[in-house]
């Protein structure tokens, strides 16, 4: 039975009254909860357990819905309309295909169509507010843009560093500083055929962007939009896709205003009388942000699934995280010997948490778990959209954290991992347990004199060069004894047994040699108290 709710029909005030609705559900369907603002209906209804078939609410003018929806689909209390077939005949509001056509109108507006072939970055150096970096020097932050830059194959004509006390509101560098830019911009124009505009700051507001685009007459892209797009190029996966694509829609959330206007004076948009194109965009980033969710909420299920199997199989895993580019790839390709991985000298290489099997020098089978890498300013929406992604560090059993000690940023970079870890809210534990690595030292000459006091527990190695590597396999084996509560046993047992087969099933099995009179044989192997219990349980030993 659908029953009338409190609250009136969404984003149309001027409907005070209810039209004729047809609904048909199934008699199986348990969906319970309010439906949200991704139907036309908005939260006006709510279907119960029972389900009647072409249930008939009001009396005024024609207007059809059809609902549709299942015991496999409707079956927890959160779910909304987005997981019911919706059509609509005669109805004064938005179909869901006019709302996925709006959004991809959207969405196309991210894309830089060749716009970086020449491009200016303003590096706006804050000296107050909360907005004022104290993790860098501008000219470091200016070369970590052009890097940007150049992993989207765009070209870098000018650079400038401009000063300021404080953000400005409306256009970001107050009236005096943007006159002087405008006059730079017009200058820049003319002799290098400027096509974009990089500012490196972390994210504009809506109208800022606005006002600047304006008065440049050129596209601005903040570093937001910026790693947006390297993100879209460096996804493969379709697990990646959807997190970027969640991600990307956050971004153009925050921008709505800016970007309704931009096509609406292009192309027009799809509101009915009564309705803005803000409104029907917003309504069409709800109803997209909704279906994402459903599809990255799959994933997490999945993921949780494979972690499930791991734990059963007691395989320890080692997440390897570290800023962009730090090397975290190519020191697991040279820790597993992993002929597949591609390392690759570009920002954001790696979207796509992808598990590789390893063997430490004891023989000890682990699973190394490489990673996102981090960057500073990362906007908190994009590393939330990325949070199933970011599961398999939070449940690792133990962090290596990759530095490149050669970058001049090397400890700025630290800091920035830091705050994201802190960040995804990691156990304490976690984060006391966690191995430092030292990477690309044979880059930097007299390594041990420009250590600083905090950084003599790290292990130093070079994954080109594959040096200390046995250092470090002790090191990784030493925490995953401590956090996993394994311990190294040496058994002998009979030869031609069930406590071989045993043992390689349910432990880590790391040597096997015969006795000297050949009847029994000598076995080293790592498992937990618990797995020693049940063999000594099973086997009496």
């Amino acid at each position: 039975m659908l029953q009338r709710l409190k609250s009136s029909l969404p984003y149309r005030s001027s409907l005070r009254n209810l039209y004729q609705f047809y609904f048909t559900t199934s008699n199986n369907c348990k969906c319970v909860s309010t439906w949200n603002q991704g139907c036309t209906i908005g939260s006006a209804y709510r279907c119960s357990r029972l389900g009647a078939s072409m249930e008939r609410i009001g009396n005024l003018p024609s207007a059809k819905v059809v609902l549709q929806c299942c015991r496999s689909i409707c079956n927890r209390y959160d779910d909304s309309v987005d997981r019911m077939s919706l059509s609509l005949e005669k109805f004064k509001n938005i179909t869901l295909e006019e709302l996925e056509l709006e959004y991809e109108r959207m969405y196309e507006k991210l894309n830089l169509n060749n716009q970086l072939t020449q491009v200016v970055i303003v590096h706006p150096n804050i000296k107050w507010g909360r907005n004022r970096d104290t993790l860098s020097t501008p000219q470091l932050r200016v070369a970590e843009a052009v890097a940007l830059m150049d992993t989207l194959k765009g070209k870098v004509v000018a650079t400038t560093v401009e000063s300021l006390k404080i953000e400005d509101k409306k256009t970001f560098f107050g009236k005096g500083k943007t006159g002087e830019l405008c006059n730079l911009m017009n200058k820049l124009k003319q002799k290098h055929q400027v096509t974009a505009v990089f500012l490196n700051t972390t994210q504009l507001q809506a109208n800022q962007r606005q006002t600047l685009q304006k008065l440049w007459s050129l596209p601005v892209y903040d570093r937001y939009g910026i790693v947006l797009q390297i993100f879209k190029r460096h996804a493969r996966t379709q697990e990646a896709k959807i997190q970027v694509e969640l991600a990307s829609l956050k971004y153009l959330r925050s921008q709505l205003s800016f970007t309704v206007e931009a096509y609406d004076l292009d192309r027009g948009h799809l509101g009915r009388a009564g309705e803005s194109g803000q409104e029907i965009g917003r309504r069409a980033l709800e109803y997209k942000y909704r279906q994402l969710s459903r599809k990255l909420k799959d994933i997490r299920q999945k993921r949780a699934t494979v972690r499930l199997k791991r734990q059963r199989n007691e395989i320890p895993t080692v997440a390897v995280l570290g800023y962009t580019n730090a090397g975290k790839t190519t020191l697991i390709k040279a820790l597993t010997g992993e002929k597949s991985m591609i390392p690759k000298d570009k920002l954001f290489a790696t979207l796509d948490t992808t598990v590789y099997s390893g063997q430490l020098i004891s023989g000890f089978q682990i699973l190394y778990i490489d990673t996102i890498g981090f960057i500073s300013d990362l906007p908190h929406d994009l590393l939330e959209s990325f949070s199933a992604t970011l599961e398999d560090v939070i449940n690792a059993d133990l962090l290596l954290h990759i530095r490149d000690i050669s970058h001049p940023e090397t400890e700025k970079q630290k800091a920035s991992v830091l705050n994201v870890l802190r960040d995804l809210y990691l156990p304490r534990t976690a984060l006391e347990n966690m191995i430092e690595v030292h990477n690309k030292i044979d880059l930097i000459e007299d390594y041990q004199s420009n250590l600083s006091t905090d950084d003599h527990n790290a292990v130093a190695v070079s994954a080109t060069k594959k040096e200390n590597f046995e250092l470090l396999s002790q090191n990784i084996e030493n925490g995953l004894m401590k956090t996993t509560g394994k311990q190294f046993y040496k058994l002998q047992i009979p030869n031609g047994g069930q406590q071989l087969s045993w043992l390689y099933r349910e432990a880590n099995v790391s040597d096997l040699v015969p006795s000297k009179n050949g009847k029994s044989l000598i076995v080293k192997c790592i498992m937990s108290n618990g797995v020693y219990r049940k063999f000594c349980s099973k086997f009496g030993q």
